[in-house]
C-alpha cells in the first residue's frame, strides 16, 4: 500500500510524511509536549491540527482508522466533516484555542495565562488537554515567556500545537523545546486531482485553480467553494499588468481601489499575493513559457514585459517578501501597497 493511500483520510493534499508522522505518534500513544506546524498560509496546518486533536480525543479509534465520529468526544466536533471549522473548537471542553485578536498586534500575556490555566485543568472526558495557538509568531514577549515556563515542565496528556507561518520569528527557546513539522507546498497535479474528486469541477477550471493556488491546497479549496473570490483574485492579478503603463497618480489610485474591496491586513495580503502571481507570469512570459502561467493574461504580460529587465523581477520578489512581512507586523495596509507600487 502506498504511503499516501495509507493515510488518505487525513485532510491533507501532499505532505503525506506529516500524516505518517502523526499516525506514528497516535499509534505510540506518546502525544505529549509541543509541536510547531510551520509553513505558508493555505497548506492546511490548522485543519490538520484540529484533525490530529480529534484523533487523540476519539474513544473508539483503532490503528490507522479515521476518528469514528460517533463517540461522545467526536460528537463534540462537526460529525462527518474532514475540514473542521474553528468555531467547532468551542464545543469541546478539552480543546483550547487562541490567536491574535482582531485589530491587535500581538497575542497577549492575558490570553496565554488563560490558555495555560485551561490546560492545567483535569480532562472532562478523562483524555487529553490540547491547546492550539494560531499566529504563534505574534506572541508578545511577555506571552512567550509565560508559555515557555509551561513548555519547560510538560505534563502527561497535555499537547500544545503552535501554528506559525513564519517560525523563524518564534523565540528560539520555544523552538528548541518543540517538535517542528514543516508543511511544504503541494504539487499542482495533486491539487488538481483533489479539486476534481472533492468538488467535481470541470478539468479546465480545476487546472486553473490548481495553478493559481500556487501549491496551497487549502487556498485552492477556498477558491473552489467561492468561485466569485477566485475570479476577483484573477482580476486583481491582471490589474497588476496595467500598473506598468500607468503614471504615479494612477498607480496610487489602483492601490486605493484595491483596498476598498479587500479590507484590513488579510485583504491586503490577498492583493499582494495576486500581484505576485502576476509578477511570476511576467517572468514566464519573458522566457516564452506562457503555458505555465497562472493567469490568462499572456498577451498583457508580454506587453508589460517589453523593455523590462528580468533582473528587476528579482528586486521585486524581495519587495513582495517585505510587503508580506510588514502586513504580518500590522503595518498600515495602505502604506504597504503604496510602497510596493512606488518600487515597481
Amino acid at each position: 500500500m502506498k504511503e499516501n493511500e495509507r493515510n488518505n483520510h487525513w485532510p491533507l493534499v501532499g505532505n503525506e510524511r506529516i500524516a505518517d508522522f502523526l499516525e506514528k505518534v497516535l499509534a505510540g500513544k506518546q502525544a505529549t509536549g509541543t509541536y510547531i506546524f510551520a509553513g505558508p498560509n493555505g497548506l492546511g496546518k490548522t485543519t490538520t491540527a484540529l484533525y490530529f486533536a480529534q484523533s487523540l480525543f476519539c474513544q473508539k479509534r483503532r490503528g490507522k482508522e479515521a476518528p469514528c465520529g460517533l463517540c461522545p468526544s467526536c460528537r463534540q466536533f462537526k460529525t462527518g466533516s474532514q475540514v473542521l471549522p474553528v468555531e467547532s473548537l468551542l464545543a469541546h471542553s478539552d480543546l483550547h484555542f487562541i490567536k491574535c485578536e482582531e485589530g491587535k498586534k500581538n497575542i497577549s500575556i492575558t490570553q496565554v495565562r488563560e490558555f495555560i490555566g485551561a490546560l492545567g485543568l483535569s480532562s472532562f472526558l478523562n483524555s487529553y488537554q490540547i491547546g492550539i495557538i494560531k499566529d504563534a509568531e505574534h506572541l508578545s514577549i511577555e506571552a512567550g515567556n509565560a508559555l515557555l515556563k509551561t513548555l519547560e515542565e510538560p505534563k502527561a496528556k497535555v499537547v500544545i500545537i503552535l501554528i506559525a507561518n513564519q517560525p523563524e520569528l518564534l523565540p528560539q527557546t520555544i523552538v528548541s523545546r518543540s517538535q517542528i513539522l514543516q508543511f511544504r507546498l503541494a504539487p499542482s497535479n495533486l491539487i488538481f486531482d483533489h479539486l476534481l474528486e472533492k468538488y467535481k469541477l470541470t478539468r479546465s477550471l480545476a487546472k486553473r485553480i490548481a495553478r493559481f493556488s500556487a501549491g496551497r491546497p487549502a487556498l485552492a479549496s477556498k477558491y473552489a467553494e467561492d468561485q466569485v473570490l477566485f475570479k476577483a483574485r484573477l482580476a486583481e492579478t491582471e490589474k497588476f499588468f496595467s500598473l506598468f503603463s500607468e503614471d504615479f497618480l494612477a498607480r496610487m489610485k489602483t492601490a486605493e481601489e484595491a483596498l476598498k474591496d479587500n479590507e484590513g491586513a488579510v485583504g491586503a495580503l490577498g492583493v499582494v499575493n495576486s500581484w505576485e502571481a502576476g509578477m511570476r507570469d511576467l517572468y514566464l512570459s519573458y522566457f516564452n513559457h506562457p503555458d505555465l502561467a497562472w493567469t490568462e493574461a499572456g498577451e498583457k504580460s508580454g506587453l508589460a514585459m517589453k523593455d523590462f529587465a528580468p533582473a528587476k523581477i528579482i528586486v521585486l520578489a524581495e519587495e513582495f517578501k517585505k510587503a508580506r512581512k510588514y502586513l504580518n507586523a500590522n503595518v498600515s495596509p495602505k502604506a504597504v501597497l503604496e510602497q510596493l507600487i512606488i518600487n515597481l
